[in-house]
């Protein structure tokens, strides 16, 4: 006798439809571990930061390319590219450039007297500055750089 089961079992997906899933699966991961791995900060192998050097040294550097500054600066005023106040004006800011970096005291925004109260360490730039106001600001244009370029590399030559 034979008996109709009315049980179906359920059907089963082909196994081409269990491979894609996985398939998408692993790319989201994929997606996701690359998307990581191009946005993380990145450490550096080497110490952050410049290699210590012998403090002499760069002194040394900085009184040698403020020099060549003022030289550059001293040659386009006679050559006539840069007339005497923007020359007196360049000098200051080289003067107070070097100032800044070798002693880090913030000079290049002092005034005349803001530099004078600072004490006898800034005495020799005070004298500098007090030289070239009168070729930044003062009513005659045509003031000579040279004797102001002077001061402005004894300053720098002595400094230590």
């Amino acid at each position: 006798m034979h008996v109709d089961d009315p049980f179906y079992p359920p059907m089963t997906y082909h196994w081409v439809w269990t491979l894609l899933a996985w398939v998408a699966i692993l790319a989201v991961l994929a997606w996701a571990g690359f998307i990581w791995w191009r946005t993380r900060r990145v450490r550096p192998t080497t110490p952050a930061g410049p290699v210590p050097i012998h403090p002499g040294w760069r002194l040394a550097r900085a009184k040698h390319d403020t020099m060549t500054r003022i030289d550059q600066i001293v040659w386009e005023c006679e050559q006539g590219r840069v007339d005497a106040r923007t020359s007196h004006r360049e000098l200051s800011a080289a003067v107070r450039a070097f100032i800044d970096d070798v002693s880090g005291a913030t000079t290049s925004r002092m005034t005349l007297s803001d530099l004078g109260s600072r004490g006898p360490g800034l005495a020799p730039v005070t004298h500098v500055v007090l030289q070239l106001y009168p070729g930044e600001f003062g009513p005659d244009p045509a003031r000579p750089i040279r004797p102001a370029a002077e001061a402005a590399k004894a300053v720098v030559a002595q400094w230590h």
